[in-house]
């Protein structure tokens, strides 16, 4: 019984995949686009970020913390955000393996260099919490 079970879920995954993705794909644009300057409420905006377009630079919000044995350290929250944003990254250029921001930012034990390097952009995260992504292709 339980192989059935499984037999049918991952049947049903795999049928339902393209609007999965597309839901995916349709999150990660809200998130990035919903801190600009002028759509905001009770949250800071950046004129780097647009609201019906993805800028080269994306500023988000609540992404590090101080540790208490000093240094910064992503939020668990922002982690899975992070991971959302390069899961689209990855379905949109075809790419099955790349460099993750979170497992480059992890090999540092408290991110005493703010800024990382991966397959898909530049982060830089500051001391108030901010993150910001800069896109190394804006083709996709």
């Amino acid at each position: 019984m339980m192989r059935k079970n499984i037999n049918i879920f991952l049947k049903n995954l795999a049928a339902n995949f393209d609007h999965i993705i597309n839901d995916c794909i349709l999150d990660v644009f809200d998130q990035l686009t919903k801190y600009h300057k002028e759509n905001r409420v009770y949250i800071e905006g950046w004129k780097s970020n647009d609201y019906f377009f993805i800028n080269k630079r994306v500023v988000l919000p609540h992404m590090t913390g101080f540790k208490s044995s000093g240094g910064l350290e992503i939020h668990y929250s922002a982690k899975n955000k992070i991971r959302d944003i390069e899961c689209v990254m990855s379905h949109l250029s075809g790419l099955r393996e790349y460099d993750s921001i979170i497992d480059i930012a992890a090999q540092n034990e408290c991110l005493s260099n703010f800024k990382f390097e991966s397959t898909f952009f530049d982060v830089r995260f500051y001391k108030k919490g901010t993150a910001h992504f800069y896109f190394k292709d804006l083709s996709y």
